[in-house]
C-alpha cells in the first residue's frame, strides 16, 4: 500500500451557526469606524451599518456561557465586531463599544439582567484576550 501525501491542511475550529441571508444592523449611534472596510462575510459601513453576509459563520456563546437562543443575534453582532477589530477595519478602543453592545442586545432579547451582566462581565475580562491569541485562527494540519 502506497502512502498519499498531501500538502498541509489550514483550517479554524469552532464554528456552529451559518447566516442564512444577509443580516444587517445600524449601529452608528454605538460605533462608527474612520472608513468602511470588511471582508467578503462581515463589513462595516463608514456610517455604522454593520452587516454580516450569507455565510458568515460563527459559534455562538464562548466559554461556560449556555448557548440559548437569545444568545444567536448578540453572539453574530460581538464575533464580526471583534473581527473587523482584528483585521484593522475597527480600533481597538472599539472593543469596549463591542462588549457593551452585545449586552444590550441580549438585554434586548428578554435575557435575564443578571445573566446578561454576568456575559458583559466576561468579554470585558477575557475578551482582550481572545484579540491577541491567533489573530488570524488559522491552525495547520502537516
Amino acid at each position: 500500500m502506497n502512502a498519499y501525501h498531501t500538502p498541509p491542511l489550514h483550517y479554524k475550529r469552532g464554528y456552529k451557526f451559518w447566516v442564512a441571508q444577509d443580516f444587517v444592523l445600524d449601529i452608528g449611534e454605538r460605533i462608527k469606524p474612520a472608513r468602511a472596510g470588511g471582508n467578503n462575510f462581515v463589513e462595516i459601513s463608514a456610517a455604522g451599518v454593520f452587516i454580516a453576509r450569507r455565510g458568515y459563520a460563527w459559534d455562538g456563546a464562548s466559554g461556560p456561557a449556555i448557548d440559548t437562543e437569545n444568545w444567536r443575534t448578540a453572539s453574530l453582532v460581538h464575533d464580526g465586531l471583534y473581527q473587523l477589530i482584528k483585521e484593522g477595519v475597527l480600533a481597538m478602543e472599539q472593543r469596549q463599544a463591542a462588549d457593551d453592545l452585545m449586552r444590550d442586545i441580549l438585554l434586548g432579547k428578554d435575557m435575564w439582567v443578571v445573566r446578561a451582566v454576568i456575559a458583559h462581565a466576561a468579554v470585558r475580562q477575557f475578551g482582550e484576550m481572545f484579540m491577541r491569541n491567533n489573530p488570524d485562527g488559522v491552525l495547520v494540519a502537516a
